[in-house]
């Protein structure tokens, strides 16, 4: 990821999307101005994708009154799935980081709480491949998931899945390590999970750890797919990141915006008629506007 840049890629994405397209610029008496044609051309090529939505449709192989009757109650279980775990507003999630990143990316996972699957949609910087020339998840050797918790509201969370209390205390934060998004105050503040998956004779096996501590040991799910769904906007050849369209875009982008700052910057200077004086007689003048 780093020889890529992507961290520095995904930040500088982001910040034409939002609109935040001067950043580093040193030019206090220009008007910095911004005409966001990123975001519109981003936001279009989403609705065209989202604009059919998702559903399911279940047909018995052999029609009885008995499977018909299964296809019902199965359909209707996944629907009432989709709605608690939100399946639909992630995906739209996942589409938005896949335009914006280059790369979309859903890990599932069961919450025994809610005893349901839960969708969590992971930033491509936190989602490593151990084959990062191959794009395909179930040919990977290894994939490790990257997650960033408060310290305080993690060590609750470990206490409520039954972690002895002399284990929690030992857990302590990474220091400034910082990934894009999080407030620097708060980085002192901050533990990273690494959750490192592997297939081991058929089915995946997991282990969760932090730099200090082993939170669970190797553990076979049962699974024979990783519980990762992952996508690329366009594919580049030899690496598991794609590329976005707002990459292409950008230079088109600082073009635009210059544009309408040097127009601006000429109307303010030539709206009114410069001043000629006789510097001997009045000591200070200005045509600052």
């Amino acid at each position: 990821n780093d020889s890529i840049d992507l961290a520095e890629t995904i930040k500088q994405n982001e910040n034409f999307y939002i609109g935040r397209q001067w950043e580093g610029v040193t030019a206090p008496d220009i008007d910095k101005t911004t005409f966001n044609i990123i975001k519109r051309v981003v936001n279009y090529l989403i609705a065209m994708i989202i604009a059919d939505d998702i559903a399911v449709q279940l047909t018995p192989f052999v029609r009885t009154e008995s499977s018909t009757t299964e296809c019902k109650i199965i359909k209707t279980e996944i629907e009432r799935i989709f709605e608690k775990t939100k399946t639909k507003t992630r995906l739209r999630e996942v589409l938005r980081n896949c335009a914006v990143d280059g790369d979309g990316c859903l890990y599932v996972f069961w919450d025994n709480a809610s005893d349901d699957p839960k969708l969590e949609v992971v930033d491509n910087t936190k989602m490593l491949f151990g084959n990062p020339f191959e794009r395909e998840v179930d040919e990977q050797p290894y994939i490790i998931l990257v997650k960033r918790h408060k310290l305080d509201v993690f060590k609750e969370q470990l206490e409520d899945e039954g972690m002895s209390k002399d284990k929690i205390n030992s857990i302590k934060s990474d220091g400034d390590e910082e990934y894009y998004g999080e407030d620097k105050d708060t980085s002192g503040e901050i533990v990273t999970e690494l959750v490192y998956m592997w297939k081991e004779k058929g089915t995946v096996h997991f282990m969760r750890t932090t730099k200090d501590l082993e939170l669970k040991g190797d553990t076979d799910t049962g699974y024979r797919k990783y519980p990762v769904s992952w996508m690329n906007w366009d594919t580049i050849k030899n690496s598991y990141h794609g590329q976005s369209p707002i990459t292409g875009l950008i230079p088109n982008q600082v073009y635009v915006n210059k544009l309408f700052a040097m127009s601006l910057e000429h109307e303010k200077r030539m709206a009114f008629p410069k001043l000629f004086y006789d510097m001997t007689k009045i000591h200070k003048w200005s045509n600052k506007i």
